[in-house]
């Protein structure tokens, strides 16, 4: 029994201590930062950031608390929580064409990426996707799906000689029945 117990406890010493070697840590140094709380924006203050997680806000200029850690010279930049565009219409311009035969997986892509590079975090597409939005929705939630995070309000409808037209979902002068039956 007591070997047991000594094996668990050193089993245990050696996974923290891989863990710990493992983490990393940065310091954003000298930034203006934008915390999300509607407070004024902070400037010249640092980032203390380990495992992917704001560890500590300090004042530019002070002795950091995570000795060896890479430093990155901030100054003239701000950092914010990432934004959420809860309107959008993703995958359907190409160039400077909207068109329902953009809405392919790689359209779609290159838009949560560029989302995602302009500091989206989160997109909501409302009323033009496919069917196949359900299956990138679904690739988004588990990691699968590069980018700004998606999510779909679904089917939307389109009107003849209408905005968005009939290409983009189903008519609103198409039967009920017809309508719903489309949508599974």
């Amino acid at each position: 029994m007591l070997k047991r117990v000594f094996l668990s406890v050193c089993l245990s010493a050696i996974c923290y201590y891989t863990y710990a070697q493992d983490n990393t840590s940065f310091i954003l140094k000298d930034i203006t930062l934008i915390d999300g709380s509607g407070a004024e924006p902070r400037s010249h203050v640092s980032l203390v950031v380990t495992d992917d997680t704001i560890a500590a806000i300090l004042p530019a200029g002070t002795n950091y608390p995570v000795k060896g850690a890479e430093e990155v010279d901030g100054q003239g930049m701000t950092v914010m929580p990432l934004l959420v565009n809860a309107h959008a219409h993703v995958g359907l311009l190409k160039g400077t064409t909207v068109a329902a035969a953009n809405y392919t997986p790689e359209n779609v892509n290159h838009h949560l990426m560029q989302y995602l590079e302009y500091g989206v975090g989160t997109v909501l597409s409302l009323g033009t996707d496919q069917a196949s939005a359900f299956i990138f929705q679904d690739a988004s939630r588990i990691g699968m799906l590069p980018g700004a995070s998606f999510y779909t309000a679904g089917y939307g409808f389109g009107a003849p000689k209408g905005v968005p037209p009939v290409a983009f979902g189903p008519s609103i002068l198409r039967p009920y029945r017809i309508c719903v039956a489309s949508l599974h």
